[in-house]
């Protein structure tokens, strides 16, 4: 198995949604999404972006193991405004 096919079947639990579900929303055929979330097909670069437009996650959530700096540069600057922002509000 791969890091896409582990990134898809953890999105897929976690979410709550059926491959059938995903196939029919996205247009891709249920044998097709059953491969990649085996690791047993290479996807194909439309099929990513329905699969992710639909799963509402980035590119990189489904290819990669972590979070890009990106990402977590983005999650700290929320966190310093929220702080500033509650810190505005308490005083």
């Amino acid at each position: 198995m791969n890091q896409f096919s582990k990134n898809l079947n953890k999105i897929i639990k976690e979410k709550k949604i059926t491959l059938q579900e995903l196939s029919v929303k996205t247009g891709v055929p249920k044998s097709t999404i059953h491969r990649y979330s085996t690791g047993n097909k290479t996807i194909k670069i439309e099929q990513l972006q329905k699969i992710k437009r639909f799963l509402n996650v980035s590119t990189d959530e489904l290819l990669f193991s972590e979070k890009t700096n990106v990402e977590l540069l983005k999650e700290t600057v929320d966190d310093f405004k929220l702080k500033q922002i509650k810190a505005i509000i308490e005083s």
